[in-house]
Order: structure tokens, then C-alpha cells, then sequence
């Protein structure tokens, strides 16, 4: 489930394209879905364009590991991956978006 339209919900602001599946209350989820405001099937309709996206800079899993959880969040939704729920689950599926584009090479940047 991802947000077509900034929602603000405790504090914390989410973002149009954001996954909020398992982030919000599910009442508050109905609501959203009432009003059209989430795509459930978004992220199944892109993924192969977002992966292959040639506009998108690579870093190396190290710099991936170094960055804040919202960084890596940020990295992992504009590639259409689903952000892991701490650190190593992200690295380790940044990991694997590097190795799926680089056709399973497991040679650094």
C-alpha cells in the first residue's frame, strides 16, 4: 500500500509513493483507502522500471550500511523495494537490488 498524497498521522509526516502497510493503524489505513488516497497495487505494476531506472545513483552496500534508517528507507522505496524493519534487513536487501542489476556480480562500485 503506498500513499498517492502527503499524510501527516502522529507526527510524522508520510510521503506520496511511501509504504504505509504496516506503518498505520488498519482503521486509519480503511479511511485512507475510502477517500482513494492509497494505491495497492502499485508497487506491482512498476518494479521493473524502477529497478532498471538508469537515472538512479549507486552506492556501495558500505556507504548503504552508514546511512540513517530514513535514508535507507528513501533508497529502498525509489527502487521499489518494501524497507526492511532495521538496518541489516535493508543492507542486506540493498544487496540484493545490487546484485539483481548487476546480473548477480558481487564486485563493488
Amino acid at each position: 500500500m503506498k500513499l498517492n498524497t502527503p499524510v501527516n498521522f502522529a507526527g510524522r509526516l508520510y510521503m506520496p509513493g511511501e509504504s504505509v502497510k504496516g506503518a498505520l493503524p488498519l482503521e486509519y489505513l480503511e479511511q485512507l483507502r475510502a477517500n482513494g488516497l492509497i494505491s495497492e497495487h502499485e508497487a506491482e505494476s512498476q518494479p521493473e522500471k524502477v529497478i532498471t531506472d538508469p537515472t538512479m545513483t549507486e552506492i556501495s552496500v558500505e556507504e548503504f550500511a552508514k546511512l540513517n534508517a530514513s535514508e535507507q528507507k528513501g533508497i529502498l522505496d525509489q527502487r521499489g523495494i518494501e524497507a526492511g524493519s532495521n538496518g541489516k534487513e535493508r543492507t542486506e536487501q540493498y544487496q540484493a537490488w545490487l546484485d539483481q542489476i548487476k546480473g548477480g556480480s558481487d564486485a563493488e562500485l
